[in-house]
């Protein structure tokens, strides 16, 4: 079992009994980390519940599981000093806080039934990964440094902006967006095999009218589901509003944007077959919108498209532009290709 060391006095790890050392918490036990206790992990641990109330944790690199089944899991009110992990588990809805001073690096989800709900904007330092159960952020902003990766369910609905560094929705996850920002910071990393944000056929996106933003350079996009789902792409994986602010590499055959999409710099498709669908206004600004030459669909499709500078590709991809604009010094590659 794990050794945890603590400073200071007031602390308990039980109800009305005080903590000055020896053995960790049971499941049924509250870490209670008062103001002047420092408390100091030095293997991972597992409690009921944490309560750091004005006091220090210090995660030394380990992590802390919460088991409790009812009231709050963990309530950061005081400041976490170096490396903490933390994976809630659970069967009950419950508010959590991460309000303190200092974040968690890695946060796991994974209690069946569990419905987390953070109650103010929070940062993790690492990774998001909710293996079963939800994490929901009602109206409140989410930064993740690393991936979230969800198999269970990640509920933003609400008026709240989400930061990740890149995005996984595997088979049986579902990720509901906010109507602000999601931003994806990564090309490529974590699970998702080179890509910034990968939602498998399996998995359901829900964009809630909501933009997706992907800043990294040439980000490796795959939205998953059905290959044609009808006029408007109105479908689990379908994206409301996208900018992206480098370039962007479809890796899908299929890409949906149900209203408008900005893109600024070079524009790759990862086979021959795929293209884009875009059911609003497409402002293109710089770079090709073909720069890998390989796409040779006549499916793509823009309601408007709005040329600001680069250039259009009409050679490989046969598109069907329902209104053409040009606004600046943009050039259009025109002609037909049979290949």
């Amino acid at each position: 079992m794990a050794t945890i060391t603590s400073t200071g006095s007031g602390g308990n790890w039980n109800s009305g009994s005080t903590w000055t050392g020896g053995s960790p918490p049971g499941d049924a036990d509250e870490a209670h980390i008062d103001s002047g206790d420092n408390v100091t992990l030095t293997a991972n641990a597992q409690c009921g519940n944490v309560n750091i109330d004005g006091g220090t944790l210090t995660g030394g690199g380990y992590k802390v599981t919460c088991v409790k089944t009812s009231g709050r899991l963990f309530d950061h009110s005081g400041t976490i000093s170096g490396v903490l992990d933390v994976e809630l588990q659970g069967t009950h809805n419950t508010t959590e806080d991460f309000a303190g001073t200092g974040n968690v690096r890695n946060l796991i989800i994974n209690g069946s039934g569990l419905n987390a709900t953070m109650n103010t904007t929070t940062s993790l330092d690492g990774n998001l990964t909710i293996t079963q159960g939800t994490f929901t952020t009602g109206n409140n902003n989410l930064t993740i440094a690393g991936e979230a990766n969800i198999t269970g369910t990640l509920d933003g609905s609400g008026t709240g902006s989400h930061q990740f560094a890149n995005m996984e929705i595997n088979n049986n996850g579902t990720y509901k967006a906010p109507s602000g920002t999601t931003t994806i910071t990564a090309n490529s990393g974590g699970s998702t095999s080179g890509r910034g944000y990968w939602s498998h056929t399996g998995g359901t996106m829900r964009h809630n009218f909501g933009t997706f933003a992907f800043t990294g350079n040439n980000p490796q996009v795959e939205p998953g589901g059905p290959a044609d789902a009808g006029a408007g792409g109105m479908h689990d994986h379908s994206f409301w509003n996208v900018t992206c602010s480098d370039g962007l590499l479809p890796k899908t055959q299929r890409f949906v944007v149900c209203n408008d999409l900005t893109t600024d710099g070079e524009i790759g498709y990862n086979g021959n077959s795929y293209w884009m669908e875009i059911y609003g206004t497409w402002t293109h600004k710089s770079g090709t919108t073909n720069n890998s030459d390989t796409a040779h669909s006549n499916r793509g499709y823009a309601r408007n498209f709005i040329l600001e500078g680069g250039q259009l590709d009409l050679e490989k991809v046969n598109m069907t532009i329902g209104s053409f604009r040009s606004t600046g010094n943009g050039v259009i590659k025109g002609g037909t290709d049979s290949g």
